[in-house]
């Protein structure tokens, strides 16, 4: 299990920091910025995109919605591991963390997280911030993306591969134009976007 520290408390989002990324210069303030970010790209993306909450799903496999979307900064997959320069994963949404653990682990024999939670590598928070921000809401949409295309839909798992779920390539696409879409409203310049 993972120790973290709520570092921003948003109007639609809660900030958490692993508290193993002492390694990282990031302040209180890196992740204040992160979540008041994300709090002002959330309107916005959800009147373009749909919303990431729901009311009707299946609670034999889903966990009921929480109000405020999880961001976890952490080191992902222990890449900053001695690095200066980030490279690797810079953030990730995992669709598994919307089931209840029970069930997904009699399924899949993995874990969930049982929350609305994406991840940003800290290394990359650190290092390259708005390449941070840009995955930030590419990872958003993957949410609402699978929220709105798939769970809100499923009445039984064994649609979980069927045509409820979209083409990687399809949702990958997606994401990237919405990084496109929110460039000059984050000031991201070209070099950290798609």
């Amino acid at each position: 299990f993972l120790d973290a520290s709520l570092k921003y408390n948003g109007s639609h989002c809660l900030v958490y920091a692993d508290n193993n990324n002492t390694r990282f210069n990031l302040s209180d303030n890196d992740y204040k910025n992160l979540g008041q970010l994300f709090d002002r790209c959330y309107e916005k993306e959800v009147e373009v995109l749909g919303s990431p909450c729901y009311e009707q799903y299946n609670s034999n496999f889903y966990v009921a919605c929480n109000k405020k979307i999880i961001i976890l900064v952490s080191d992902l997959y222990g890449d900053g591991e001695g690095q200066t320069t980030p490279s690797g994963t810079v953030g990730y949404f995992y669709q598994g963390d919307l089931f209840r653990d029970d069930f997904l682990y009699k399924k899949q024999k993995t874990h969930s997280n049982q929350c609305e939670i994406f991840y940003i590598d800290a290394l990359f928070l650190e290092k390259r911030p708005g390449l941070a921000y840009s995955t930030l809401v590419h990872e958003f949409n993957h949410m609402i993306n699978y929220v709105v295309k798939t769970l809100t839909k499923m009445n039984d798992y064994t649609y979980i591969n069927s045509k409820f779920i979209c083409d990687t390539w399809f949702t990958e696409m997606l994401s990237m134009t919405t990084e496109d879409m929110f460039q000059a409203f984050l000031g991201i310049e070209d070099k950290d976007s798609p």
